[in-house]
Order: structure tokens, then C-alpha cells, then sequence
């Protein structure tokens, strides 16, 4: 369904074939074939979810890094202790 009906609803405002170039019109695919936001409102809260998406990722990217930092400590401090014990 997307945000749009498709291209053979009256009334609709289906997207053609994607160029290779930057797309900035109301009528360009956003993401996938099925979303297309034709009217402002729906424009505007398809690159909301976008940039979330981008800040999200960009969250976990840096939570993982912090979890893996702490594994690399924890995992010093136990080898400096066995290492102690031989």
C-alpha cells in the first residue's frame, strides 16, 4: 500500500523508474518502492524517520563500542589474574 496508492489509482501519484542522481521531489521512492509521500506532511515525516533511524544506528554503533571496551577490560583484569596464579 505505502503512503500513496499505487500507480493505477485515480488520483495517485505513483513514482517512475529510479535515476542515478539525488532525488528531492514529492514523487521519488523513499527507502523502498512502496513509500512514496506525495504530499508535504508525509515528505517531512519520511526524513524524520530517517535521520531517527541514522541516530539510532549511530547509538548502537557507540553502545557497542562501550560494551566492547568494558568486555576488553574485564577480560585483562581475569587474565592478569591467572596469569598471577601460575
Amino acid at each position: 500500500a505505502g503512503l500513496c496508492g499505487a500507480a493505477s489509482e485515480p488520483g495517485s501519484c505513483g513514482a517512475g523508474v529510479m535515476e542515478m542522481y539525488f532525488h528531492f521531489g514529492m514523487h521519488d521512492y523513499v527507502l523502498f518502492r512502496s513509500l512514496v509521500p506525495c504530499t508535504a506532511p508525509r515528505y517531512l515525516a519520511s526524513m524524520l524517520g530517517i535521520v531517527l533511524a541514522a541516530v539510532a544506528g549511530g547509538w548502537l554503533k557507540a553502545y557497542r563500542a562501550r560494551l566492547e571496551q568494558s568486555w576488553a577490560k574485564s577480560a585483562h583484569k581475569h587474565s592478569g589474574a591467572t596469569n598471577a596464579v601460575e
